[in-house]
């Protein structure tokens, strides 16, 4: 019987050290790994090399890191493909990881763990030319091109902050670290650190003795939200000057497009980014927080969208429905300013009073609801009202804006979405005039 080949011998001993890492216990060493593939004990090296040339235990190791790597990097691919939308792709490329860790657990922790870090020892230029090490760092990097094309997709879509505004006297020079701290490599750093820190979390033995998990479905919204809901660098020294730079003159709606974040706004409402203040209510605040409107562009990246959205410019007619319309003036406003036309109404009566008169044959139709809930002595009125609504106006959206909302309770069936924040319900906004487009 003839002896394997060296590409069938690496296969045989890839395998074995792929099973061993799925036993809790088993030590992988080139022993080990020589028994469970039927070899002698000096096989491995017939693959891997010597320990003195950066070979034996280390390479094997690397390797498998490596065919982790290249799972990992398949499985990401994957599920990111079939999807358009930035967060629904990084939704289900944070499943995806998960999922491939909670599968392989030992071997995660082995291609992000201090034994590939040994690799250092042989220096930079060592272990740059390791050709197990090249194999590792093109399917890490290709894993991050999945997270990166997200990002990308991310910040065209005004969902994220884009990549500084190249104007005049903007220099094309710059050192790794300017680079690294570019909007895109930020993200990019927030979500791959997220990442790796819930697995490593969902893990933690100690932390599962006390009850204290995080399920696949947490975990993945927590990755989403530390890029999604989380906009680094807010208002450093670099990102005051950027929103202070390039002033907008003679913009017209064709040309926004093109402008960075801070500049629709300005363009759209006239007002200086740095001075403006717009109310901004968040879930974790009893009140409207005043915030300047370049501080807000940078914070919130709901608005940031709404700022860019073609919907919003198109001057869509959106119905509020509040017995209390003195408290959501700040919203109303904010949506007036992104180039919505908001009409009020205090009850439902009146509500579908403006519905029969502004229905689907009227020159500008109403396109989006949005309602309170609790109104007067009854605490489920905006509830009840929707099967009038969706009568009045069929396929017309409702949005509900509360003051004090229960998570458990979920969205009411019939509505579209509901929220307590101002960004939130600028994203929920989009979402649906962009589905009626």
């Amino acid at each position: 019987m003839n002896a394997p080949g060296p590409d069938a011998l690496r296969r045989r001993m890839l395998d074995a050290a792929r099973d061993i890492l799925r036993e809790p216990d088993t030590p992988l060493d080139l022993r080990k790994v020589a028994e469970r593939a039927g070899k002698s004990r000096t096989a491995p090296y017939l693959v891997f090399g010597k320990e003195s040339e950066g070979g034996g235990v280390l390479a094997l190791r690397i390797a498998v890191a490596a065919e982790g790597a290249r799972e990992m990097a398949d499985a990401m691919g994957e599920a990111a493909d079939p999807l358009d939308d930035p967060i629904e792709g990084f939704h289900a490329v944070a499943l995806a990881f998960l999922d491939f860790v909670a599968a392989e657990p030992r071997l995660f922790r082995l291609m992000y763990g201090p034994e590939i870090n040994a690799v250092s020892r042989l220096g930079t230029a060592g272990f740059r030319d390791h050709p197990e090490f090249s194999r590792l760092l093109r399917h890490r990097t290709r894993a991050g091109g999945v997270i990166g094309g997200l990002i990308e997709r991310g910040q065209r879509s005004g969902l994220l902050r884009p990549e500084a505004f190249e104007g005049p006297g903007a220099s094309s020079a710059g050192s790794t670290d300017d680079v690294l701290e570019t909007p895109r490599a930020r993200y990019l750093q927030i979500a791959w650190s997220t990442m790796i820190g819930v697995a490593l979390l969902r893990d933690d033995q100690l932390l599962q003795a006390i009850d204290w998990q995080i399920s696949r479905e947490q975990g993945a919204r927590l990755i989403v939200e530390s890029v999604f809901g989380l906009d680094p660098g807010r208002m450093g020294e670099a990102t005051q000057a950027f929103l202070a730079s390039h002033g907008v003159e003679n913009s017209d709606a064709d040309e926004l497009d093109e402008l960075a974040p801070h500049e629709v706004a300005r363009a759209m409402t006239s007002l200086d980014a740095d001075e403006t203040v717009v109310v901004m209510r968040e879930a974790s605040l009893p009140f409207a927080a005043n915030v300047p409107l370049g501080q807000a562009l940078d914070r919130y990246p709901g608005l940031r969208r709404a700022a860019f959205s073609n919907r919003l410019r198109s001057r869509p007619r959106i119905l509020w429905i509040d017995d209390h319309p003195e408290w959501i003036a700040p919203e109303v406003e904010t949506l007036q300013r992104l180039g919505a036309e908001t009409v009020l109404a205090r009850s439902t009566d009146e509500a579908l009073r403006i519905l029969a008169a502004a229905g689907p044959g009227a020159a500008r139709p109403v396109q989006a609801i949005v309602s309170d809930i609790a109104r007067g002595s009854r605490p489920d009125a905006g509830v009840r009202a929707l099967p009038e609504l969706a009568r009045s106006a069929p396929g017309v959206p409702v949005i509900f804006f509360v003051a004090d909302l229960d998570p458990e309770r979920g969205v009411p069936e019939g509505a579209a979405g509901i929220t307590n924040r101002t960004d939130e319900l600028l994203h929920l906004l989009v979402d649906v005039l962009e589905r009626r487009a």
